[in-house]
């Protein structure tokens, strides 16, 4: 799986390194988890699925290398969150502490403005998470849109349907717009196999920050995500039950190729 690749990447990366883990925050929203290593702080954050929480064990311990395997193959919505979360914050260490960012192709574009230069007008476009600035911005772009959706709550618009039909919109799809969210359910690698015809595949969002090569060696396209800058900042925000558009204006966004 995606995220087994991801992860022991990080394990190895982590033990190798010797990075610390500093903080891990658990909001209503989002995971925060920053860590340490010789080149200085790193933070990652990870999307909270508050739909698919239950009553199991909250974290034994922050995650680190020696616990990191057992935290993203587990059931516990909570430790996965966690893990992904630890596994972006590692990642992020590797691109812009040890520049690694080098090896890709950095796009400067704004996300909404990328996709009126993506999308064509006969496409039919699928995006898997409703993220409604951009499903607003695609509205009237292309031939025919379509969001799928997990969560009932959030199912907030026209052509909004559950995730169930997947096999349906996914087959027929030009383009496919991916919630980074999917590395915590774990539905990235099904969403990624029903994709296969699609032109274009991008996963986007704060969750999407593990490092690019996982992605792009799964057949994805572009990342777009964000690197924390201002991490008291964020983590605070986190701590008071903020989200995604109240601690990104604290972060730098950055949209990556494959070169």
């Amino acid at each position: 799986m995606l995220i087994d690749e991801a992860t022991s990447l990080v394990e190895k990366t982590a033990r190798s390194l010797e990075i610390e883990t500093v903080d891990t925050i658990i909001g209503v929203k989002y995971c925060y988890v920053s860590i340490k290593g010789s080149e200085g702080l790193e933070a990652g954050v990870a999307y909270l699925p508050l739909e698919d929480l239950d009553c199991t064990e909250p974290l034994p311990e922050p995650p680190s290398p020696d616990n990191i395997l057992d935290y993203v193959s587990s059931t516990n919505t909570l430790w996965k969150t966690a893990a992904v979360a630890y596994i972006n914050a590692v990642s992020q260490y590797l691109l812009w502490k040890l520049n690694h960012i080098n090896e890709f192709k950095l796009v400067s574009v704004n996300l909404i403005d990328m996709l009126s230069e993506l999308v064509k007008p006969e496409d039919t476009v699928v995006v898997v998470g409703n993220m409604r600035p951009i499903v607003k911005k695609l509205k009237g772009t292309c031939r025919e849109l379509y969001v799928l959706e997990r969560n009932p709550r959030m199912r907030i618009g026209e052509n909004i349907y559950p995730d169930t039909v997947a096999p349906r919109l996914l087959e027929k799809a030009d383009v496919v717009i991916v919630t980074g969210a999917t590395l915590v359910n774990d539905t990235i690698d099904y969403v990624l196999a029903l994709s296969k015809k699609a032109r274009f595949k991008m996963v986007v969002g704060p969750t999407a920050g593990i490092y690019p090569k996982v992605f792009f060696d799964h057949g994805v396209d572009c990342i777009a995500s964000l690197k924390i800058v201002e991490y008291e900042k964020v983590k605070k925000c986190i701590m008071l039950g903020g989200g995604r558009w109240n601690f990104g204006k604290w972060c730098k966004d950055y949209i990556l190729l494959l070169e």
